[in-house]
C-alpha cells in the first residue's frame, strides 16, 4: 500500500432527514416502554419512546403512532440527559454498522450485498438484497464489510443528490469560534466541475509514452528504523485510519472517536520532534498537504464541505469550525489524496476529481474510477473501472497510460510497489501483478484459502505481498508462505522493506515499524523447488467436456475464452489438460419434511449426480475433486425462498452450479508452478513473523 489512506464511505451510513442526519435507534427503543418527555418550560410534554436522534435533535414516537422531531434542547435537563446516554449508547454498540448500513454480508462462502435490520451487542441482524427474508440472520461483525464505490455506484446515479432545502444547515455540520466568524462563501461546485478537462477513463485511449517510474520518496534510501508512535483516543475504531504527508516526514492517525461523536487526529513528526497536533473535528479526516503546511477534513453535514486548517508551531490544539470551508463535496466520497503541489485528489460517486488547494477549482475530472491507489510522489494514479478493468491516468498530462483487464475476476484493490514501477491488481483469491513498463503480467497468483487482498496491500521488495487479513504471497512461486490473522487496520509501507502495523486496545493506538528483507523471507521458507514446472508461453491446454452433463456448453465457452487469456493455445495432448464429467442417477421422490427444516411439507423430487473435476499439469494432478449431489445437500439447513416452490427448492439445491467448473484457479502460461504444500512457513502476525525469520 502507498502512503494513501483506507477510508470507509461514512457518507451513506446514516438515512437523512429533513434537518439533520439522524441515527435509527430501533435497537435501543425496541422492547422499551413509554415515558414521559417535558420541555424546558415543564408545560408541554408526550409520552413516547426514541426511534431517532443525532447530537441536536430526536425523533419520538408518541402511543398513538404518530412521530414527532423534537430539538433535544428544548427539553427538560433530566431528558437530555436520557436521550444523550441513549444515542451514545447506540454508537458504542453498532461501531461501523448502524441500522440502515449498506453492507456486504460473507456468507456461502462468498460476499453478498444487505442492509443492517437491528443491531444487539455483539451481533447484527442482516437480510439480503437479491435474497427473500426466510435468509434473514444474525451475523457478527467479522461477517460484515462496507461496501465498495463500485458497488454502491449505480445506485447513487440513479437518484440525483438531495435539495439543499432538505439537508442540514451548514452550522449542523461545524462548531462555531468563538469570534463567531462566518464560514467563507465556497466555490460553486457544478460550475466548477462543468469548467474543468472531463476524461472518462471508460473510453479514453491509451497514450503511446515512454513511461517512467514514481518512486516512493524514502525509496533506495538507507533510512533509520521510525520509532514506535502511540495516542490516545476514548474509543478505537475498526479500522482506524492513517496516512502519511506526500514528503513521508509526518503520520497522521485517526483513531475514530466513537464515544463521544468527535474524530481527534494526531498529527506527528516521524523523527518524533515537536510539534504535534491534534486536531478535533465532527467530519473525517481527509490528508496532511506537502511538509505538513496544512490538514484537510471531509465535513459530512450539509453542505457536504472540506475543511482545511493551518499548522502553525504555536497552535497545536485544533477545533475545526465553519470558518474553516475551504472546497465544496457534493456526493458520497469513498477515498481522497494529498497530492504534492497543493493538490487534492477526491474518489467520489460522480467521479474522480482533481483539485488546486490554491486556486479552489478543479483541474480535470475522471469518469468511472473507483478503488484508487496513487504512486510515490502523486504522477500516476490507478483505479478499478467496471467489474474487471483497472486502468492508469497520468495527473500532469490527464492522459490513460495503462489498461489492464483481467480474466473475468473483480479486481478489489489496486497497489504500486515502492519503486513505482509495478502495479498490484488483487481481488478475491487472485491476484496480478503488471510490469508499467512493458504493459505485461510479470506475476500471477490465485489463492485457495482466507483474504487474499481486498482488504489493502504492502509490498516487501518487489516478490512479496502483504495482503491485510490475508497472507504473504510468494509472487515468483505464487505460494502463500505466511497466514495472517483477520484485521481490517491498515499498513503504511515507508521503504521497500519498512512496513508500519497499526494496532489499538483500550484508549491508545499506535504504529510499530516492522523491516522485514526479502532474503529474510526466502531463507525462513526454504521452498522445495524440486518439483516446479516451467510453463512455456503458448502451452498447449486440453479442454474435454465431452462426459459433463451439467452446463457443459457454458462451461466450454467459459474455458475457451479463460485458457487463451491465460497465455495458452487450445488444443489436443495438451501440457495442461482439464477433464469434467458427471454422471446422473435415477430419480428419487421425497417427502419435504423428511429432509427441509420447512414449515410446510410436500411431494418432491430430486435427481442425484456425482461430478469430477480434474485437471493435469505434465500429466501431475494438481486438482482432483468428486462432489456428490442429492440427500447431502438436502439435510442442510438451507431453507426454500418466499418465490419459489418446494420442487423448484429441490432442484436448486441438488443441481451441480455452473460455478462449481468456472472458480478453479489455474496456472498462467509463462509461469513457474509449484506444489502448493511446500511453502508455508506459519501463521501469525507480522509482528510475530518479524521474530521468527529475526531469529
Amino acid at each position: 500500500m502507498s502512503r494513501s489512506n483506507i477510508t470507509k464511505n461514512k457518507a451513506i451510513l446514516w438515512p437523512v432527514f429533513g434537518f439533520a442526519a439522524l441515527l435509527p435507534l430501533v435497537a435501543i427503543g425496541q422492547g422499551a416502554s413509554p415515558r414521559y418527555f417535558t420541555d424546558l418550560s415543564g408545560k408541554f410534554r408526550i409520552r413516547a419512546i426514541i426511534t431517532n436522534a443525532n447530537e441536536t435533535h430526536v425523533k419520538l414516537q408518541k402511543t398513538d403512532g404518530k412521530e414527532v422531531t423534537i430539538e433535544i434542547a428544548k427539553l427538560s435537563e433530566k431528558d437530555q440527559k436520557y436521550v444523550n446516554d441513549a444515542y451514545q449508547k447506540y454508537k458504542a454498540m453498532v461501531g461501523d454498522y448502524p441500522i440502515g448500513t449498506k453492507v456486504e454480508i460473507f456468507s456461502t462462502g462468498s460476499w453478498h450485498p444487505g442492509v443492517i435490520l437491528n443491531v444487539q451487542p455483539g451481533k447484527y441482524f442482516i437480510t439480503f438484497d437479491k435474497w427473500s427474508d426466510s435468509w434473514n440472520k444474525w451475523v457478527t461483525e467479522k461477517e460484515l464489510r462496507l461496501r465498495s464505490s463500485n458497488d454502491e455506484q449505480s445506485e447513487a446515479m440513479s437518484s440525483s443528490t438531495p435539495a439543499t432545502s432538505e439537508q442540514p444547515s451548514l452550522n449542523s455540520g461545524f462548531r462555531k469560534t468563538a469570534s463567531g466568524n462566518s464560514p467563507a462563501p465556497l466555490p460553486d461546485l457544478a460550475k466548477t466541475l462543468a469548467a474543468a478537462k472531463a476524461v472518462d477513463l471508460r473510453t479514453a485511449p491509451v497514450a503511446n509514452f515512454d513511461f517512467t517510474a514514481d518512486p516512493i520518496p524514502n525509496h533506495g534510501k538507507s533510512l533509520p528504523l521510525p520509532p514506535t508512535i502511540t495516542v490516545e483516543a476514548e474509543r478505537i475504531g475498526n479500522p482506524m485510519q492513517v496516512m502519511f504527508d506526500s514528503t513521508m516526514q509526518f503520520v497522521a492517525i485517526d483513531p475514530v472517536n466513537f464515544k463521544s461523536g468527535i474524530h481527534t487526529t494526531t498529527i506527528v513528526p516521524l523523527d518524533l520532534s515537536l510539534p504535534r497536533w491534534t486536531i478535533s473535528t465532527g467530519g473525517e479526516f481527509a490528508g496532511v498537504t506537502e511538509g505538513a503546511k496544512s490538514a484537510m477534513v471531509l465535513n459530512q453535514y450539509s453542505p457536504y464541505a472540506y475543511l482545511r486548517v493551518s499548522l502553525e508551531q504555536d497552535r497545536t490544539n485544533i477545533e475545526t469550525s465553519a470558518s474553516d470551508a475551504w472546497l465544496p463535496s457534493s456526493d458520497h466520497i469513498s477515498q481522497q489524496f494529498n497530492l504534492p503541489g497543493n493538490r487534492l485528489l477526491v474518489v467520489a460517486i460522480s467521479g474522480i476529481q482533481l483539485w488546486d488547494l490554491e486556486s479552489r477549482t478543479v483541474d480535470a475530472t475522471f469518469l468511472g474510477g473507483s478503488n484508487c491507489d496513487v504512486s510515490g510522489h502523486g504522477k500516476y494514479v490507478a483505479c478499478t473501472v467496471g467489474q474487471d478493468t483497472a486502468v492508469v491516468f497520468n495527473t500532469e498530462t490527464y492522459e490513460v497510460t495503462h489498461r489492464f483487464r483481467t480474466d473475468g475476476w473483480r479486481p478489489l484493490k489496486l497497489s504500486f510497489d515502492p519503486s513505482g514501477s509495478r502495479l498490484a491488481m488483487t481481488g478475491v483469491g487472485r491476484g496480478n501483478v503488471y510490469d508499467l513498463s512493458t504493459g505485461e503480467i510479470v506475476h500471477s497468483y490465485g489463492l485457495t484459502n482466507g483474504n487474499s487482498g481486498e482488504l489493502g496491500v504492502a509490498w516487501i521488495g518487489s516478490q512479496y505481498l502483504v495482503l491485510i487479513g490475508g497472507c504473504i504471497v510468494d509472487l515468483e512461486s505464487g505460494l502463500p508462505l505466511w497466514a495472517l490473522p483477520f484485521s481490517r487496520q491498515p499498513l503504511l509501507q515507508f521503504d521497500e522493506t519498512t512496513i508500519g502495523v497499526t494496532t489499538g486496545e483500550g484508549t491508545e493506538a499506535t504504529i510499530q515499524w516492522l523491516r522485514i528483507t526479502p532474503e529474510q523471507i526466502a531463507a525462513a521458507a526454504t521452498v522445495d523447488t524440486s518439483g516446479a514446472i516451467k510453463i512455456p508461453r503458448g502451452a498447449v491446454a486440453t479442454l474435454d467436456v465431452s462426459g459433463l452433463k451439467h452446463h457443459a456448453q457454458q462451461v466450454k465457452q467459459y474455458y475457451e475464452s479463460n485458457l487463451q487469456s491465460l497465455g495458452y493455445t487450445l488444443g489436443p495432448n495438451g501440457m495442461l489438460q482439464i477433464r469434467f464429467s458427471s454422471t446422473i442417477g435415477k430419480p428419487t421422490k421425497i417427502r419435504l419434511k423428511d429432509f427441509l427444516k420447512v414449515s410446510r411439507d410436500a411431494d418432491a423430487t430430486f435427481v442425484p449426480a456425482t461430478v469430477h473435476r480434474h485437471v493435469l499439469l505434465n500429466g501431475m494432478p494438481i486438482y482432483d475433486r468428486t462432489d456428490e449431489f442429492g440427500e447431502k445437500q438436502l439435510k442442510s439447513t438451507i431453507r426454500i425462498q418466499a418465490d419459489e416452490s418446494a420442487q423448484q427448492a429441490v432442484t436448486r439445491l441438488t443441481t451441480p452450479s455452473e460455478s462449481l467448473f468456472t472458480t478453479i484457479a489455474l496456472p498462467r502460461a509463462g509461469a513457474t508452478y509449484l506444489p502448493r504444500t511446500k511453502g508455508l512457513i506459519g501463521e501469525g502476525t507480522l509482528k510475530e513473523l518479524a521474530q521468527k525469520i529475526g531469529k
